[in-house]
């Protein structure tokens, strides 16, 4: 039953109120959680570690990053699925774990939309990119050797569901080559996807772009093209797929968002809000992520559950085309 303050006496109204800002200034009452869902060093715990640095300034307590990696992020995320909604154990979602890994994955132990939304932290454009000795130099090059040799080529991913799967998938068929003409070496992380590249493992992958960078930069890999609407900043020699006429990759733009099991309070959803909005006028927070090649963009709760939606929508389409549910 609910009941307005306005029919209660004076007294009474002003005690529930105080009750209801005690219970908000309680929070955090101990250390948080934060979940990374995939392995040490890639984008996604570089991405966590960098918002647990910041956040406590405005959050009011410590942030412990933790890996929970397997099954492509699902694992990691299915554990914050079904963690108590105190605010005490939260994830940090990514593209390829409630974007690309529900639409790819239909069996999938939770859909995009079965956590409560936060915010967004960062956006992070994908790099394509093949070992420093390849014989490919640009991507006419790549794609020649590629459609010539089916079956000769292998890619690396995180995993089946992943972000950079689905990339790879838009690479190929945005080049007229069969994605399954490539053949997929899964790891646990984009830490380790980048290092297979780096090695000569693996013939080429698309990555986030912030693991990838100190590689590019060193030389030891060559970057085909990235998928933002124009060039990065921290790559203006590095051309953007859509200015070589390959619009359909801009589907691969990824991001990390703050996310909490489902029902989650509602008086922590507005701790998090709040502290959130601080975070995003920080110096030094802003200049750590663009350190890691992706792009600060924190948007309100809402904001981020209608991004994330749309973007859920035109990946679904793209595997319904491609033909790529598992």
């Amino acid at each position: 039953m609910n009941i307005s303050t306005k029919s209660l006496p004076l007294a009474v109204a002003s005690a529930m109120a105080l009750t209801s800002f005690g219970a908000l200034a309680d929070y955090p009452d101990g250390p948080i959680t934060v979940v990374a869902p995939y392995g040490p060093g890639g984008s996604s715990d570089l991405a966590a570690r960098t918002m647990a640095s910041s956040i406590p300034d405005y959050i009011g307590g410590n942030v412990l990053v933790v890996n929970r990696t397997g099954a492509a992020g699902v694992v990691g995320s299915n554990f914050v699925r079904n963690a108590a909604p105190d605010g005490e154990t939260l994830l940090l979602a990514r593209y390829g774990s409630h974007a690309t890994g529900p639409a790819l994955n239909p069996d999938a132990p939770y859909d995009w939309d079965d956590f409560t939304y936060l915010g967004m932290l960062s956006l992070d454009a994908f790099v394509c990119i093949v070992p420093a000795d390849s014989p490919y130099d640009n991507l006419d090059e790549w794609r020649e050797g590629v459609a010539a040799s089916p079956g000769k080529y292998s890619y690396s991913t995180s995993g089946f569901g992943t972000g950079n799967h689905l990339v790879v998938s838009l690479l190929l068929d945005s080049q007229g080559i069969d994605p399954d003409t490539a053949n997929h070496v899964p790891y646990e992380g984009d830490g380790e996807v980048v290092s297979s590249v780096v090695g000569g493992h693996v013939d080429f992958t698309c990555v986030n772009l912030s693991p990838a960078l100190g590689q590019i930069n060193s030389g030891t890999v060559k970057p085909l093209g990235v998928t933002t609407p124009e060039r990065v900043d921290d790559l203006p020699e590095v051309p953007s797929f859509s200015e070589l006429g390959y619009d359909s990759m801009e589907a691969g733009v990824g991001w990390s968002a703050l996310v909490g099991p489902p029902d989650l309070n509602g008086e922590i959803v507005e701790a998090w809000t709040a502290a959130l909005a601080q975070l995003k006028d920080s110096e030094s927070w802003n200049a750590a992520v663009l350190r890691l090649g992706a792009i600060p963009s924190v948007m309100s709760p809402e904001e981020t559950k209608d991004f994330v939606g749309s973007q859920v929508g035109v990946i679904r389409d793209i595997v319904e085309r491609l033909d790529l549910a598992n």
